[in-house]
């Protein structure tokens, strides 16, 4: 399989997308190595990311599950960050 191109389709609702570029970018860290910054870098090629749906975004930051107001915005990158760290403690 290392010579073969893979070719994943996702929706085009911004949220499944980002999840489907996280859930990609987490295999490339995990099977293949890669720092998060570049495991990352294909899909940022993509397009920018957005705290809000919409507006042309190719991707959006997640929150928390609750029902409350939004008070921060964490994008795929820094939930990428944070299995690098579990990664190198040994989760």
């Amino acid at each position: 399989l290392a010579d073969r191109q893979i070719v994943y389709y996702s929706s085009t609702d911004v949220a499944q997308r980002t999840n489907t570029a996280f859930l990609l970018a987490a295999f490339l860290m995990i099977d293949c190595n890669q720092a998060p910054q570049e495991a990352w870098a294909p899909f940022a090629a993509i397009g920018h990311v957005s705290e809000e749906r919409g507006g042309g975004a190719a991707f959006e930051t997640y929150r928390d599950a609750s029902d409350t107001i939004k008070t921060y915005a964490l994008s795929a990158l820094s939930c990428l960050e944070g299995l690098n760290k579990a990664m190198s403690l040994g989760w």
